[in-house]
């Protein structure tokens, strides 16, 4: 048998191909990328990048691309979930907040109003069962809007709040309060959701009034800053922790992070809890001690119901 002899054209080394670059019919083929909203490890894609791989094939080539990008582009909007092939944000919900979203998270439940109130920690939660309140806070009127967001499996709660913590401080935001577990954060603390006492629970739909489970949070992580919106004071409170959700069992057993923002657009008020040995040192010191936080009408001797966390 006669050895198979290499025609002249195919002596030598094969030139070496770019890396990425594919073999191709004529046919272009186009690979999608996301590139981060903010530039930032961690935050949802907002606009696609399209690169070609493939050899080019003139005319047809260019058209294929820019009919790709075209479809990409009509297709893949910030905040977009389905852009992404994951599931559906809840009905109704848009994006209410100026942040941008966590990557791969998507919303569970969403409210907002422009004349609402809310008090907002500075620092930790008292553990004591006839306090289970803040030790230092402060209470705000204003636009609010409030949006828990289901966090993607394999995503910690650390990596939410660094995250978060990353955006703000970029944006001109001040830090007022930070923790992390129990510890530091206070026992208890995962009652500010799931106690719709406190005012942060969403009620609807039941993925989001089934989040932070009683005795199923884990890692609890809290961010509040404060920075400037239009000449007025904006704050953030951010709560994260590792959970389950007894009413949506897929998003369970992972992370989720409730954000809430308030726009102030009235008086600021700071609320400082004061103990029984504080009081009695005041009076036996100077005669009287000084307590806000307690409303009442003119004339009227009833304390009104917004006093109940003071006192």
């Amino acid at each position: 048998m006669r050895p198979h002899r290499r025609s002249p054209a195919a002596v030598g080394r094969r030139a070496s191909r770019p890396s990425g670059y594919h073999r191709s019919s004529g046919t272009p083929r186009v690979r999608i990328t996301y590139n981060s909203h903010l530039g930032l490890p961690g935050w949802s894609h907002a606009v696609p990048a399209m690169r070609p791989y493939g050899r080019p094939n003139g005319a047809l080539a260019l058209a294929g691309f820019w009919l790709a990008l075209a479809l990409a582009l009509a297709l893949a909007r910030p905040g977009d979930t389905r852009a992404a092939g994951l599931p559906a944000d809840a009905p109704g919900c848009t994006e209410p907040l100026a942040l941008p979203r966590f990557e791969g998270a998507r919303i569970l439940g969403c409210q907002s109003g422009e004349a609402d109130e809310a008090i907002l920690p500075l620092a930790a939660w008292n553990a004591d069962p006839d306090v289970s309140f803040w030790e230092s806070s402060v209470r705000l009127e204003g636009r609010r809007a409030r949006v828990l967001y289901a966090i993607p499996p394999g995503r910690s709660s650390n990596e939410v709040i660094r995250t978060y913590r990353k955006v703000l401080t970029d944006l001109g935001y001040e830090v007022l309060f930070e923790c992390a577990g129990f510890n530091s954060c206070g026992a208890g603390v995962d009652a500010v959701y799931s106690n719709d006492a406190y005012g942060k629970r969403l009620a609807t739909p039941p993925a989001a009034a089934g989040a932070f489970a009683e005795d199923t949070v884990r890692e609890p992580r809290i961010l509040v800053a404060k920075g400037a919106a239009n000449d007025r004071s904006a704050y953030v409170f951010v709560f994260a922790a590792h959970q389950d959700n007894r009413a949506a069992p897929e998003v369970g057993k992972a992370a989720a992070v409730f954000v809430e923002e308030v726009v102030s657009q009235g008086p600021e008020q700071h609320l400082l809890l004061l103990r029984a040995d504080e009081l009695a040192q005041g009076i036996e010191l100077d005669g009287h001690v000084p307590i806000y936080g307690i409303y009442f009408d003119p004339s009227l001797s009833e304390i009104k119901p917004e006093s109940h966390e003071q006192l």
